[in-house]
């Protein structure tokens, strides 16, 4: 029978064709869109159970607050050459333990990563990136300048008592017991030259020298560096003055006129504003200065303060004896275009991370599935002092010594026991940019947690193989225990944290905020769950009743059919084609007019990102109209198991 056939019955009733039209198509849209609402709400629930995680840090006590100003952490370093000096000079307080994170030992990382829950347990590890293209920014001015050493040589021009000026008086009382030694024709041999060429004055005196200022004494001296330049002499003048750094007396002996020397300095990495009297501006011209310091003490059994060169051959730093110089200025140099590269394969298991204090502003961090993949996560500072942007690549030749986490060195080597001795060069494209939120105003604790904004974060596969990687030992900030499946935070919580506790650890986990949010996710899910089961009766009780009417009600009518000699399948036809067309054709309108309201919805949503599964629609709409159709043959079923005479005498309705 052709379908023109079956549709003249549908114009028959008009208005009945329509109610059930209507009828079917609204059933089809309130299943759909509470089908697609319950979907949206699982999805997002599972999107958020993989994106979180918990993240354990322990430590077995917490560094005492220190002073960040002074180079303690090297001197009580056991692997630097510093060390023994800073134990025979710094007071009794200046210990390994006040200044450095006590190590966790393998068996406990072992048997804390045995824990119920902990999927696994995240290493980093911190060791230099040299950039040929691009300087190390400037750490805050609070912490002690590792990189900003300069080696200079110049020729001294006079020596005199340190002349009265106000100024002194009122910086320096005792500025009496000083000498001032004149040096001109500075030359830069290592440091930035910027340190040289920058300057904002415009006037200084008719001098344009560095004035050392050397105290009698025979205690340790005290002397600090401050410089301005002339820009219409090409920056090769400094000017100094005396503050707060070790000096001995006897160490200034060659600083005598006519003689050429060499100077180690050390920058202080801040601008200082002097005010002076003019007629005392010859040695200390008003404006903003940069700071020096001499008297290194990341020099100490590496090479001298001061040294007379006035007698040596023109190619003198060629010589074997200035082998040690030639090593301090290739770390120099070295230390001012280095960056820390930190290893791991889930930057989200760090603490900072984990508690939403390191935050990524463009592109995404680097997880497991980034496993030796040449990306790195750069921070924003350093892309905006050089242009950068996430897509573009850096070079950086990595060196093979490991580091211990401390943000104010990093992996900068400043002295020489902890200098590379081999590189790997490898180029990475720039996933993401970080930035930590509380940069600037970190306390001394948290130094040890934290990170540089010269921190650039890479896969763990690109790790050279490092010198010192034997026995090396990890750092509480370098070891994370991950509980992967936020669903087992809870019960992580609850059973193993008072195990933690027992071990005698100070502890911090992190949830990422997931014990919170989560709940929200789960009343979302059982309130659209609900919805779902309650619209979804009422869709089935929908099609319950629109068969009755279409169907069971045209029992009498199928009753003359096979009356007048129609076969069964033909008569059964009569009934259930028309049907079928109008429930195809209402579950079109109903997946139409849902995917338009669910779609509309999510796109004024501000909370929700997931947007709406084409195939679950598509799906959702064959299971409707199948059980549509389940639900037609069998109301006919029932019409076809009763007798002809009695549908044909049924009263019709």
């Amino acid at each position: 029978m052709k379908i023109g056939t079956h549709l003249k019955s549908l114009y028959r009733s008009p208005l009945k064709t329509a109610l059930t039209l209507l009828l079917l198509a609204a059933a089809a849209f309130l299943f759909l869109y509470n089908l697609s609402e319950y979907s949206v709400a699982d999805r997002e629930y599972r999107e958020a159970r993989d994106e979180y995680e918990g993240v354990l840090t322990v430590e077995e006590a917490a560094v005492p607050e220190n002073s960040t100003v002074f180079d303690c952490f090297l001197m009580t370093d056991e692997t630097g050459r510093t060390a023994s000096y800073g134990a025979e000079y710094y007071d009794k307080e200046t210990t390994y333990e006040n200044y450095h994170q006590k190590s966790i030992q393998n068996e406990l990382i072992d048997k804390l990563g045995a824990l119920a829950y902990v999927s696994r347990v995240e290493r980093r590890y911190l060791t230099a990136g040299v950039s040929k293209a691009y300087m190390r920014l400037d750490m805050d001015s609070h912490m002690f300048p590792y990189n900003a050493r300069a080696v200079i040589t110049a020729t001294v021009t006079d020596r005199f008592p340190t002349p009265a000026i106000k100024l002194l008086d009122r910086m320096w009382p005792t500025h009496e017991s000083q000498e001032w030694v004149t040096l001109e024709n500075v030359e830069l041999l290592a440091g930035d030259p910027i340190w040289l060429m920058d300057s904002t004055h415009t006037k200084f005196s008719d001098q344009f020298a560095i004035h050392v200022m050397i105290h009698k004494e025979e205690a340790r001296g005290k002397l600090n560096v401050i410089y301005n330049v002339n820009p219409e002499h090409g920056g090769d003048r400094l000017n100094t003055f005396g503050f707060d750094n070790c000096l001995f007396p006897g160490d200034a002996d060659v600083l005598q006129p006519g003689r050429r020397v060499l100077l180690v300095l050390r920058n202080d990495a801040e601008e200082h504003y002097v005010s002076a009297p003019v007629e005392e501006q010859e040695y200390y011209p008003s404006g903003l200065m940069h700071v020096f310091v001499v008297g290194d003490d990341t020099l100490i059994d590496w090479w001298p303060y001061f040294v007379d060169i006035t007698d040596f051959p023109e190619d003198w730093l060629e010589q074997e004896e200035f082998a040690d110089l030639r090593e301090l200025i290739q770390v120099t140099n070295d230390d001012l275009h280095t960056f820390d590269v930190v290893y791991g394969d889930d930057m989200a298991a760090q603490r900072r991370v984990a508690e939403g204090r390191i935050v990524c502003e463009d592109g995404r961090f680097i997880t497991p599935s980034d496993a030796g993949q040449s990306v790195c996560v750069v921070n924003t500072d350093v892309l905006d002092a050089y242009g950068l942007k996430v897509g573009d690549s850096i070079t950086l030749d990595l060196g093979n010594y490991l580091s211990e986490q401390y943000a104010p060195l990093g992996a900068v080597a400043s002295t020489r026991g902890r200098q590379n001795t081999e590189y790997t060069t490898q180029t990475f494209t720039i996933i993401g940019a970080w930035r930590d939120l509380n940069e600037g105003n970190h306390p001394f604790r948290d130094l040890f947690w934290c990170w540089s904004n010269n921190a650039i974060f890479v896969p763990s596969a690109f790790l050279p193989e490092c010198r010192n990687a034997e026995g090396h030992e990890f750092k509480p900030s370098e070891v994370s225990f991950v509980v992967g499946n936020a669903e087992d935070i809870p019960a992580f919580v609850e059973e193993c944290l008072p195990q933690v506790e027992a071990m005698g650890l100070t502890y911090v986990f992190s949830d990422g905020g997931w014990l919170l949010i989560s709940k929200d996710l789960m009343r979302a899910k059982s309130l659209a769950l609900v919805k779902l089961l309650i619209f979804t009766g009422a869709a089935l009780f929908a099609l319950i009743l629109t068969v009755w009417l279409f169907i069971g009600r045209k029992r009498r009518e199928y009753g003359i059919f096979r009356a007048l000699g129609m076969p069964k399948g033909e008569a059964s036809n009569r009934l259930l084609v028309p049907f079928l067309l109008l429930g195809a054709v209402s579950t079109v309108l109903g997946f139409l007019a849902a995917r338009i309201v669910t779609g509309a919805q999510l796109a004024a949503s501000e909370t929700t990102h997931v947007s709406a599964d084409l195939t679950l629609f598509i799906l959702g709409a064959l299971g409707f109209l199948l059980l549509l159709a389940v639900m037609a043959f069998a109301g006919l079923l029932i019409v076809r198991r009763e007798s002809i005479l009695e549908l044909v005498q049924e009263k019709q309705k």
